[in-house]
């Protein structure tokens, strides 16, 4: 068939590039505009490059919030299946590969009532959808389900439910799918996999020889594949078989990366020549019968497939070489066309280094559209610390300065938790002052906030805020430690009835709480620190933690080790507004502010509060302090600057910077719209206070007119970057047990402290 030859030209093509694969040019090129397609910076001789390569497409829906399923009709139609925000479930069937569609709406009582609990299309047009309604009080629901069968003619009936005692949970049909033959294979609470007859409803013997914890079922032509985090099975015919192999370890490790994402699942066709297709972040995957070798088609490192927001629900593919995958994601969702495009690169011409100490998932989505927008480059990320392989961050940052001063380091670099002065000291980054002026205006007291000498040898791409929410009068006088501690101690005696002051039930989550609205206040003008300033840090910690000694004592020992374990130290602490206040759980709430997303959680449930609390920025022993992050570098080693620096541009631009950043955009014409834009949320928290077990609902509001000038006024007055150094923040903790539980002074833990720190500035 014409998708085998496919598979082999581009194997073939592969071949080739091992005698003639052409780089990037060593001399700097011209800069890439953001955005910009099938640009070659480094101009690649094209009569050297090897070509064909899948391209990705996407094909616009009539409209699309849940991707639901996705299938190749045998009348060689395509048909999707999503579900409206307002609940209704549409059928959307296309002739011509999505160009145009036909639309259609499932019969509202599979909607207007109840929930969806599965539904999957047939190749000759029959549709299955497992329905679901609740009644009753909570704690004591009972449960129904319906199974409803659209015939091919668009006729739509209900068949019994035989499943033996089918209501006694709130789920009963996990996952479907159908055979290319047209046979329903439902994997019911999660363990039990049988065919169901579409007319009578009757159900055959159960197939699934896993046994328990089975996590997904997917079937690619008349075979049935059912997977649990270590194993897969095969239905062929009558009998169940082992799947193992090289394709089976690929479908394991994507199914473990997608757990937990409900609008995911293991995405599996099978071609007219048993050719089995499936798809992981890493690309989309092609494996022949009885073969030894995964042959990959798509890179998911160049499209859509290797942005970690984005989760495949179903795929299909046409006899001719066109795949299809239907996602969702963090963003929204979206449908994907793959084909071969015989006049693209195989591969990049163009390949950029990235490293990032600590693994991004957001970074990463970005490197992952442009590069789909920028076909011929490619930017590989290098993660220093991974959670598999052991590295400590000292052999980490040992490893890349080893491979910096070797001349063998990356292109780009991410300096979140880096010791940022060594690279600036030592001449290791370039000057980015030309790119940050193509992104158009920024936020210049953050984005130049490193400037020194007339040059910019790093920029932050985001910025988050050191915030306290509490009561009004008392919070909106805090400026110093001393103000801090006052305004705590009043709230504490102002609310008795909270079981604590700050939720400080451990030294180091009281510390992360306050670390960033102090920390630039311990380094002194010539570059020393400030042993008295870091005493100031430790003492004002030990006055609060004081206050909550009620708390630890009433939680008990092994309760807080439970917690410290499942701690991360030196991670951004959220500030959780008026949520530990509701609770009952704290008096004020401390933290970071990450953004309009974190703001709006931030601000869930202020409607039961009695409107004398507020959010203020949070200025401890430094003044108007924000964190700088994903503050990107250029290494001055680096022989493709104009690549590297385009990317950074990308990085600032206004298009990017109004996407989902886990912080407050540093491009001014994004910070301006979000400032000007007014948004509605229906987000919705439920949760029990800690003295009572009734559940409290709050739901989340986005910053209203007043908050956002707010925001802008407190932006405009920023002129204080904190430390971002881990290194330092981890020697600074070091000194917290000892010192909050009275075993060590403030001014001995301050003297330990610059110690320890000067030993390492000095190395």
């Amino acid at each position: 068939m014409y998708i085998t030859k496919r598979i082999c030209a581009l194997a073939l093509s592969l071949a080739c590039l091992l005698g003639c694969l052409a780089g990037c040019s060593k001399e700097p090129g011209p800069v890439v505009e953001p955005g910009a397609s099938g640009t070659n910076p480094q101009g690649a001789d094209s009569l050297s490059t090897a070509m064909g390569r899948y391209v990705e497409q996407t094909v616009t829906l009539p409209d699309f919030e849940t991707p639901l399923d996705l299938v190749s009709l045998t009348t060689g139609e395509l048909r999707v299946a999503v579900q409206h925000e307002d609940g209704r479930i549409l059928l959307y069937t296309s002739g011509d590969g999505g160009e145009s569609w036909e639309t259609s709406v499932l019969p509202q009582q599979l909607w207007s009532a109840g929930y969806v609990e599965e539904l999957a299309l047939s190749p000759d047009g029959s549709v299955f959808c497992s329905h679901g309604l609740s009644s009753g009080d909570e704690g004591a629901k009972e449960y129904t389900f319906t199974f409803w069968v659209m015939d091919p003619d668009g006729t739509w009936r209900e068949i019994p439910v035989t499943y033996p005692d089918a209501n006694k949970e709130s789920y009963l049909v996990t996952d479907c799918d159908f055979t290319s033959d047209g046979r329903l294979m439902a994997l019911f609470r999660f363990d039990d996999l049988r065919q169901v007859d579409l007319q009578t409803g009757e159900l055959g013997e159960n197939r699934n020889e896993l046994g328990i914890f089975s996590h997904a079922m997917a079937c690619a032509g008349e075979d049935t594949y059912i997977m649990r985090s270590d194993a897969i099975g095969v239905v062929r015919g009558e009998t169940m078989e082992a799947y193992t192999g090289v394709a089976a370890d690929q479908i394991l490790s994507a199914l473990v990366a997608y757990d937990g994402y409900a609008d995911s699942k293991v995405t599996l066709w099978q071609n007219e020549d048993g050719y089995l297709f499936f798809t992981t972040h890493e690309g989309l995957y092609s494996f022949a019968p009885g073969g030894s070798v995964v042959e990959e088609l798509v890179s998911g490192a160049r499209t859509s497939l290797g942005d970690p927001s984005v989760f495949p629900k179903a795929m299909t593919g046409t006899e001719d070489g066109v795949f299809y995958v239907l996602c969702g994601g963090w963003d929204g969702c979206a449908l994907y066309r793959y084909t071969y495009d015989e006049n693209t690169p195989t591969v990049p011409g163009c390949n950029l280094r990235l490293y990032t100490l600590y693994e991004d998932e957001r970074l990463r989505q970005m490197v992952s559209l442009y590069q789909k927008a920028n076909p011929d480059i490619s930017i590989d990320i290098e993660v220093g610390i991974t959670e598999t392989d052991g590295v400590t961050r000292e052999d980490a940052i040992r490893t890349l300065n080893t491979q910096i001063l070797a001349g063998s380091g990356p292109d780009l670099i991410c300096l979140d938790g880096l010791n940022l002065d060594t690279y600036l000291e030592k001449g290791l980054l370039a000057d980015l002052s030309a790119y940050l002026d193509q992104a158009g205006p920024l936020l210049d007291q953050v984005a130049r906030c490193y400037a020194t000498g007339g040059q910019v040898m790093a920029v932050p791409t985001i910025f988050s805020l050191p915030t306290i929410y509490g009561p009004e009068h008392l919070v909106s006088g805090i400026h110093d430690m001393a103000s801090l501690v006052a305004a705590i101690t009043q709230a504490r005696q102002e609310n008795p009835k909270a079981r604590s002051a700050v939720n400080g039930f451990m030294p180091l989550l009281t510390a992360d709480e306050i670390y960033d609205s102090c920390s630039a206040a311990w380094v002194n003008s010539d570059g020393s620190l400030s042993e008295e300033a870091l005493a100031e840090f430790y003492s004002g910690l030990q006055e609060i933690y004081a206050l909550d000694a009620g708390l630890r004592e009433e939680l008990g020992d092994d309760l807080i080790a439970q917690y410290m374990a499942d701690y991360t130290p030196g991670d951004f602490t959220f500030n959780g507004g008026p949520f530990y206040i509701i609770a009952n759980a704290a008096c004020v709430s401390l933290g970071t502010t990450d953004g309009m997303d974190s703001w709006t959680t931030a601000l869930g449930g202020e409607e039961l509060l009695d409107g004398s609390y507020s959010m203020t920025l949070l200025n401890v022993q430094a003044p108007n302090v924000f964190l700088p992050r994903r503050i990107m570098g250029i290494l001055s080693t680096s022989g493709q600057q104009a690549a590297a620096g385009a990317f950074v541009t990308y990085l600032l631009s206004q298009e990017t910077q109004l996407g989902s950043l886990n912080g407050f955009p540093v491009n001014q014409a994004a910070f301006d719209q979000v400032i000007a834009e007014d948004k509605a949320t229906d987000t919705v928290s439920v949760f029990s206070s800690s003295d009572s077990d009734e559940a409290i609902t709050i739901h989340h509001h986005y910053p209203d007119a007043a908050s956002r000038q707010q925001l802008k006024s407190w932006t405009d007055a920023l002129t204080t970057p904190a430390l971002t150094d881990r290194t330092i923040r981890e020697k600074v903790m070091a000194q917290l047990d000892d010192c909050l539980n009275g075993r060590i002074t403030a001014q001995e833990a301050a003297a330990a402290a610059v110690r320890d720190l000067n030993l390492y500035l000095n190395e």
